[in-house]
């Protein structure tokens, strides 16, 4: 089984509302000028390149992706020894379940903004990958 979880946009909010009003201007002025097509371009790549991972629970990696226009994949996979651990980490106001090798974060997994939710995720991890349980 195979879960894919959008992390974040790569420029945050600001710049994903500013490059779909980029997108959206290269896209009318796409039909007058060749600059437009730039625009457009530019406009893609702010808007929509975001991060992702994808957790294989059969093969027992965690893929750790960025998302170029939102759709041209480039990342990493990590196997995930016995030797690592996930765990959560309290962010401002959401949860951040991470794989960490020792005291070492090696990914970002999942962001949820409940606790119960990220721990009941955690415990799909380490049944699936390590064979542990954590308790409520």
């Amino acid at each position: 089984m195979k879960v894919k979880n959008k992390l974040n946009y790569i420029f945050g909010d600001t710049g994903r509302i500013i490059g779909i009003i980029i997108f959206i201007a290269g896209i009318i002025f796409s039909f007058y000028t060749w600059v437009g097509i730039t625009t457009f371009i530019v406009g893609a790549f702010l808007a929509f390149t975001h991060t992702a991972t994808k957790v294989d629970f059969n093969a027992k990696t965690i893929t750790y992706l960025s998302y170029f226009f939102g759709f041209i994949p480039y990342g990493y996979k990590l196997n995930v020894s016995d030797s690592m651990e996930f765990s959560i980490s309290k962010n401002e106001n959401r949860f951040t379940i991470v794989l960490k090798n020792g005291e070492i974060v090696v990914s970002e997994i999942k962001h949820v903004f409940i606790e119960e939710e990220a721990k009941k995720f955690l415990n799909e991890l380490n049944s699936a990958f390590l064979s542990k349980q954590i308790s409520d």
